[in-house]
């Protein structure tokens, strides 16, 4: 080929390639174009229908794109006795978790400033120290890895005076390490309480004014606080936020966050959107700048994970791959609002959404987002090859709970309520049971496994178990999402067992200790040498009545529930003067069933009572000791 012609080829394909690039290009923004009365059309029927199913009051969705907002509306009511509609530009919702994001974004502007270090020990900048051999960091803090406990008890209250200042909180409520920092994810709402102390400690400044001062004004947040009660003129633009119980709507009040930095603030639709666009333009609104580019990047880039193939922690935000699509995103709830935030970096689109009162929770809010995904970024089914085998790790089968649980006080129960399961499935699948729904898990390779239905309706994508020489089996789900293994001695099954079998065996002695009175008291009849109970079934009589209260009177407290909440108001600290009482039959109790065990002993030894006698006492005296151990395994003891 000669030089005029190779010159020619070369211009002509080095056109062909131009063009070819221009179609993949267009074809890639067309891809992602949104419009936005067709986007109006999607939304509303999937709010609809939430709102309908779930008894929602009010919602309010606003979606950014590509610098601008896209779209964002109200559904339902902000007030159903005044029949007042949700405004998205001035009716405040109450985002939950949602709050952390403006906590973190708040860390990293002083990180910028050199006043903060995100590998310092944490107890440089506090007032008061934070036990403990190996130090905390914030870059712990902000991918859930300090490894504390989780602790709810005086972080909701209804009544302003109750509310604790932030600092009195963390003093206050200090929670157990459990896990060493850095290794494992645990979510904690204290830890995020710590960092907005630091930041009021390091700018001078309370957290609200901060906050405020330095990202609220610079993008234009104006119908946005963190200040509780309400300041006069947002007031009366809070949604109000009812749940529906006994055939009617029952209207909460105002929900006072003493860890005000984890999740106090009320704020608008459109108010968030500035925010979304300020994180998905890199720290840029208009002409402000709330964190340099290499600042916003860093802040949204992985930070940390227990698995490989599985998304992780960024700082701050929860990293995740949807349809093939990275997503950054933080959910969040009170009692009564349920939220989340999404972003697609790569594609400058953010996501929030945001309802009062009824029962979404988490499952309700990813639903919609991934019912968004499906619609406007569809995965094609490529399909991934799973594998179904009989040789199953055995290892994997059976309870988890949530590395976010308490394990020090009588929050315990509550770990009871949030646990996962995993069993094999006849067809060779490990089937999850999970937040309320059940998944079939392939296998992929060793310890890594793919949901079967991950292009359908359900939010987890893939599942990885890590087998930890101090924690046993870890199982990671997403985000923070981790779970530990529970031992056979500590699965519902078991402490459920233990409980059901003394209950039984307590109201079969009551019941057959009325039936003796009758018989000797009130009929004149004597008693066989069987019936015959001594001061044994006098102690075991006492034992059965406590425990038949103890066991009536928990389950009658965590099953009050508040209609215009939906929790138990023991949520709320309120256990009122039989609730002290219920505290102490543990006690009392153990005491009795301690008493039981010597004099039932000694009835063994000296065979003064029957064989029968002696049996029945011995097989409630080991239940007893059997429920003594699920008392104290709940830190009820």
């Amino acid at each position: 080929m000669n030089i005029k012609r190779k010159t020619k080829f070369i211009m002509v394909l080095s056109i062909l390639i131009f063009l070819l690039c221009g179609v993949f290009f267009s074809i890639q923004i067309l891809a992602i174009e949104l419009d936005p009365l067709e986007v109006e059309t999607f939304i509303d029927g999937v709010i609809s229908a939430q709102i309908n199913q779930n008894r929602i009051s009010g919602a309010v969705v606003s979606i950014v794109n590509e610098g601008e907002l896209l779209f964002s509306k109200g559904y339902g009511y902000s007030d159903l006795e005044a029949g007042i509609p949700v405004n998205p530009e001035v009716t405040l919702f109450r985002p939950g978790s949602v709050s952390k994001l403006f906590t973190w974004t708040a860390v990293m502007q002083l990180v910028e400033e050199g006043e903060l270090d995100l590998d310092a020990d944490i107890n440089n900048y506090l007032d008061f120290t934070i036990p403990g051999d190996q130090p905390i960091t914030l870059r712990n803090i902000m991918t859930h890895t300090p490894g504390f406990e989780d602790v709810g008890e005086g972080l909701f209250v209804l009544l302003a005076d109750d509310m604790l200042t932030l600092e009195q909180y963390l003093k206050r409520y200090l929670p157990a390490r459990v896990f060493p920092a850095g290794d494992v994810m645990a979510y904690s709402n204290y830890a995020t309480g710590l960092a907005g102390y630091i930041i009021e400690l390091v700018s001078g400044m309370d957290f609200e004014d901060y906050v405020e001062e330095n990202i609220f004004q610079p993008l234009y947040m104006d119908n946005s606080t963190f200040r509780q009660p309400l300041p006069d003129h947002l007031s009366e633009d809070l949604a109000r936020a009812y749940k529906y119980a006994g055939g009617q709507y029952h209207q909460g009040d105002f929900e006072y966050i003493s860890n005000n930095a984890a999740g106090a603030m009320s704020t608008t639709a459109n108010d968030i959107a500035n925010f979304m666009l300020a994180h998905l333009q890199l720290g840029s609104f208009e002409n402000n700048q709330i964190l340099q580019e290499e600042t916003a990047l860093e802040m949204h880039n992985y930070n940390f994970s227990h698995h490989p193939e599985i998304e992780g922690m960024a700082l701050g935000f929860a990293r995740d791959r949807i349809n093939g699509e990275q997503v950054i995103a933080h959910t969040g709830a009170t009692t009564l609002f349920y939220s989340g935030l999404y972003l697609l970096p790569e594609h400058e689109l953010g996501l929030f959404v945001s309802y009062s009162g009824g029962d979404p929770m988490q499952m309700q809010m990813n639903n919609f987002f991934k019912s968004f995904m499906n619609q406007y970024f569809p995965e094609e089914l490529n399909g991934l090859s799973v594998e179904t085998s009989n040789e199953i790790n055995e290892a994997y089968i059976g309870e988890y709970h949530p590395t976010r649980s308490n394990f020090n006080s009588e929050e315990m129960i509550i770990n009871l309520f949030q646990r996962a399961n995993v069993e094999a499935s006849e067809e060779g699948f490990l089937r999850l049971n999970i937040y309320g729904d059940s998944l079939q898990l392939g296998k992929i390779e060793t310890g890594l496994f793919q949901n079967r239905n991950h292009h359908g309706g359900q939010f987890i994508d893939q599942v990885a178990f890590i087998e930890d020489e101090e924690f046993g089996i870890l199982m990671i789900t997403g985000g923070p999402g981790v779970f530990q293994k529970v031992e056979w001695y500590e699965s519902r099954i078991f402490l459920g067992g233990i409980t059901v079998l003394i209950l039984l065996l307590s109201i079969w002695m009551i019941i057959t200790s009325i039936r003796c009175f009758l018989v000797d008291k009130v009929f004149r009849e004597k008693l066989s040498r069987v019936d015959k109970r001594g001061l044994t079934g006098v102690l075991i009589l006492l034992a059965s009545i406590s425990i038949v209260v103890f066991i009536a009177g928990t389950v009658n407290m965590f099953s009050s529930i508040n209609p215009a909440y939906g929790v138990p108001d023991i949520f709320f600290g309120d256990i009122g003067d039989f609730g002290e009482i219920i505290y102490i039959l543990p006690y009392l109790i153990t005491g009795l069933v301690g008493l039981t065990l010597i004099f039932t002993l000694w009835s063994w030894v000296k065979g003064n009572k029957s064989l029968y006698r002696r049996l029945s006492y011995t097989i409630y005296t080991l239940a007893g000791l059997g429920f003594i151990w699920v008392m104290y395994y709940l830190n009820l003891l």
